[in-house]
């Protein structure tokens, strides 16, 4: 538990230091070069810059994701929900199609909605890498004392004999140890028309 409460905290540093330094940084000089362009009587010259100004906000937004995929700042503020909004608001720039239906936006507890978090991170980054998919569901739900997560894309899908790990899922196996520290369970299955679904159970007070 130390050592994840020191993770945690390390991450929310590296994501301040990411928001306060280079993305206010970089977020001026998008502000200044698109000035700058706006002031050019040459036509070239405000095409190149114009240019410069769009690429530098592209990577506003690159880094701002990667923040988002470090700490969430708003997991613990406004809820599980809007952390899961922000994780998957890229997505459809990447040309993955995304549906998020979170039952209590508001959260499970601090400790539930950051695994749930994780697992949902991990899951997302093996359907963007590994599974060719053009959709994807996330979905959370509890019921009585159980929370369920739920990510389900349409892509190629697995071999349920080969096992997650052989396949591109070793993060995760690697949180599946988060998962049973919390007396949860984590499994990895083709779904019924094809695709993935990873599936979260944990004990929620």
């Amino acid at each position: 538990q130390r050592s994840l409460d020191a993770s945690d905290h390390e991450r929310r540093r590296i994501a301040g230091d990411l928001d306060d330094g280079p993305v206010q940084e970089l977020a001026g000089l998008s502000m200044r070069v698109s000035a700058a362009a706006e002031s050019t009587a040459d036509p070239q010259q405000q095409e190149v810059l114009r240019e410069t100004a769009s690429a530098v906000r592209g990577s506003v937004r690159t880094l701002r994701s990667a923040i988002v995929g470090v700490y969430p700042p708003n997991l613990q503020t406004a809820g599980l929900g809007p952390a899961l909004a922000d994780l998957t608001s890229r997505l459809p720039r990447e040309g993955l199609e995304v549906a998020l239906d979170v039952a209590d936006p508001a959260g499970y507890g601090p400790a539930i909605d950051q695994l749930l978090y994780r697992v949902c991170q991990e899951a997302l980054r093996n359907v963007e890498k590994h599974a060719g998919a053009s959709h994807v569901t996330v979905r959370v739900r509890r019921e009585a004392s159980l929370t369920t997560l739920e990510v389900i894309d349409d892509g190629r899908g697995i071999d349920a004999k080969a096992g997650a790990a052989s396949q591109g899922h070793l993060g995760l196996r690697i949180v599946d140890d988060l998962v049973r520290d919390a007396g949860g369970t984590l499994s990895v299955s083709p779904g019924e028309d094809g695709g993935t679904v990873v599936r979260v159970e944990v004990p929620t007070a």
